[in-house]
């Protein structure tokens, strides 16, 4: 990712996507997600190998939260475009009867 495009990434509105393909609302939406929760987004980038987009959250008990996410299983699927996180709460997936 080039510099001028870096600089800009957390910019609201900001993409270098066409016309139609994109809002430029989705790191600026991830920084707010991450900042409102006492955490952070960074950004590495290395022209001609790929960007890393790295979001640190504090810990469940450090942050005073709910503890309703405790014992939440998460899981990763990588795919072509990047990959999918699922967060599955055992004790509300489970059948009642």
């Amino acid at each position: 990712m080039p510099e001028e495009v870096l600089s800009q990434a957390f910019t609201p509105y900001f993409t270098t996507k066409a016309p139609g393909g994109g809002t430029g609302l989705g790191l600026p939406q991830v920084q707010r997600f991450a900042e409102g929760r006492g955490g952070a987004v960074f950004i590495e980038s290395e022209r001609g190998a790929g960007t890393l987009v790295r979001l640190f959250l504090p810990r469940v008990h450090a942050a005073g939260l709910s503890s309703s996410i405790v014992d939440t299983e998460i899981a990763y699927t990588r795919s072509r475009d990047g990959g999918v996180f699922q967060i599955v709460n055992p004790a509300k997936a489970a059948p009642t009867s």
